[in-house]
């Protein structure tokens, strides 16, 4: 006898308005100056943003993120631009530190404060010589983002344009008050359809589930829950999670499936009317479902090279 397909029915019984997105780890986006180059001495920092990120230590409950280092953005033109992209990863971190030395983290400012969001879980760091100027950082962006989040601009006693005046104890003294606000942060919160991090972690748990999936099964599973998404929003969504290596694409054959890894950022609490969807069941029933049909044979052999099962 032909065993039923538990997908429909797992993702007819969801009710997204009781679940909770959780993140398994802090992570912080990073914005400001220079944060490298070939250049660099021992001992040099180049920026605020530098010496925080090179003077992250291992055992730290909290991991600093730089769009920069995900060049894979490009590819594929599937974000016209690094500010979206940038946007797009900010909304899957727990925290936005944004430093104003430099043009770039300016402007990036002033993107993050037109988003709610965004705005709600930024925090800013500004030369202490910036404070109470009628600039409009101070008077615009500045006061929008402390409203949004509730939580006072940092000041500190340094030159955006003299990376000489960054010294060990001002990096370190930045470094512990930023620990204070980002461990404050709490890791769970309300699923919400408007909020794009909140969307993009939804997907990402839906290839968590059924362990390889199409995009086109992705966008038939999302109309499902109630939510129309174009295959070229879609995409945008899931290079951002192979970026941050929470899946990858397995070719098999003539299509190509997005599996899940190891690396557990963050997680959807999945409820239904009733109680907590058992992830481990749900995973369960699933491959029982592959093993035993003719029809998807491709697919448990995704699955099995994601593993790196030898076929």
């Amino acid at each position: 006898m032909e065993l039923m397909d538990p997908r429909i029915p797992i993702l007819q019984r969801i009710d997204l308005s009781k679940s909770r997105v959780q993140f398994n780890k802090k992570t912080v986006l990073l914005c400001g100056g220079r944060y490298g180059g070939p250049e660099i001495q021992e001992d040099e920092f180049l920026s605020i943003r530098h010496a925080l990120y090179i003077g992250q230590a291992p055992n730290d409950d909290f991991e600093y993120l730089l769009a920069e280092t995900h060049p894979e953005w490009i590819h594929d033109g599937i974000y016209p631009n690094l500010l979206e992209y940038e946007n797009n990863l900010a909304t899957l971190c727990t925290r936005v530190i944004v430093i104003l030395e430099s043009a770039s983290a300016i402007s990036e400012a002033g993107v993050f404060s037109q988003v709610e969001e965004l705005s709600k879980k930024t925090t800013l760091i500004i030369p202490d010589r910036h404070h109470g100027s009628n600039s409009y950082i101070d008077l615009g962006v500045v006061r929008k983002i402390e409203e949004d989040s509730n939580k006072k601009s940092h000041y500190y006693p340094w030159h955006e344009h003299r990376h000489s005046s960054i010294t060990k104890e001002l990096a370190e003294e930045i470094r512990e008050d930023l620990k204070e606000v980002i461990l404050d942060d709490h890791p769970r919160q309300f699923y919400k359809n408007s909020n794009t991090g909140h969307l993009i972690i939804l997907i990402n748990q839906l290839i968590i589930f059924f362990q390889a999936l199409l995009i086109k099964e992705l966008e038939s599973y999302l109309k499902i829950l109630g939510l129309d998404i174009s295959e070229k929003l879609l995409k945008k969504h899931l290079k951002l999670l192979e970026n941050l290596e929470a899946i990858r694409l397995v070719p098999v054959g003539n299509r190509i499936f997005y599996t899940c890894t190891n690396r557990e950022l963050f997680r959807m609490i999945v409820k239904n009317s009733i109680r907590t969807e058992d992830e481990v069941r749900i995973i369960e029933e699933c491959k029982h479902f592959y093993e035993n049909s003719k029809e998807e044979k491709k697919r448990l052999q995704a699955i099995k090279k994601s593993m790196g099962i030898q076929l």
